[in-house]
């Protein structure tokens, strides 16, 4: 993605201040673009790659904003397809979310909801915990190279905290078109991570090289998806009648991209990935 690759080769060195957040003890905190670039990479370099042409499933559960972004924009280096999950949420995510995840990312809250959602189910997960912590120095000291394959399958799966169970997944095209879109509304970035117009708001922020503040935790900005009436998701003959199952929205060309960023009902047969 074209905006993730001048991210990071303007960012990388750059000493500018990237994203204010907030602290566990409430005191308020800054990080450079240099280390916030550097931070994702190294988590990616974490991440690993994926073998044998599979696509990692990379969910996604942290309090902490700043740790909730290295941990987004780490996802998109490796290009994984990255669930982003409200730690408000019942369950961590569903399994009908694309699947079970391979890696989940997580910040000390996180991991301690990870941890009880585990003993409630009696399940030993078969997925790979990952600890973001930004008190960790970074030790990446070459700029990574972006997945190559960005553009061909879903690669994001958006969940929009304020209009579940719709979910949002744009390919890497779509994501670097919303990214660049110089029109459309520019919504507050601020604790709006886990939802599509947060993370884009970010996205182009980052991009113009502004300051991110994710401190104050204001009301969620209204989503680009919420005006939409209800989906019609087509299903197979016989299916069950499953209304909370989040089913995505997959964006993949500009005409999609469009319904979304307009407002628009998309069409009743909407691809969805089941």
């Amino acid at each position: 993605m074209r905006w993730l690759e001048d991210l990071l080769a303007d960012g990388w060195w750059a000493t500018g201040r990237a994203v204010r957040f907030q602290l566990p003890n409430q005191s308020e905190s800054t990080i450079t673009y240099g280390d916030l670039c550097r931070q994702a990479a190294t988590l990616a370099g974490r991440i690993g790659e994926s073998g044998e042409g599979a696509q990692i499933r990379l969910a996604i559960l942290t309090m902490g904003s700043a740790e909730g972004l290295v941990a987004l924009l780490a996802g998109l280096i490796v290009g994984a397809v990255v669930i982003s999950t409200p730690i408000q949420t019942t369950s961590p995510w569903s399994a009908d979310l694309l699947g079970d995840p391979d890696i989940v990312l997580t910040d000390a809250t996180g991991a301690a909801v990870l941890e009880c959602h585990e003993r409630l189910i009696g399940v030993q997960p078969r997925y790979r915990v990952l600890t973001v912590d930004l008190a960790e120095p970074a030790t990446a000291t070459v700029r990574p190279s972006i997945c190559s394959d960005q553009d061909d399958v879903c690669k994001i799966a958006y969940l929009d905290s304020g209009r579940s169970p719709l979910v949002v997944a744009l390919t890497g095209f779509a994501l670097d078109t919303a990214v660049r879109q110089q029109g459309g509304r520019r919504s507050a970035a601020g604790g709006a991570l886990s939802s599509l117009t947060g993370q884009l708001a970010t996205y182009r922020t980052l991009l113009a090289g502004g300051v991110v503040d994710l401190t104050a935790h204001r009301p969620a900005a209204s989503s680009l998806l919420s005006p939409m009436p209800e989906m019609g998701v087509h299903r197979p003959s016989g299916s069950s009648d499953r209304s909370a199952d989040p089913l995505p929205y997959i964006v993949d060309n500009l005409a999609r991209l469009h319904e979304l960023v307009s407002e628009t009902a998309p069409p009743e047969r909407s691809a969805v990935l089941s």
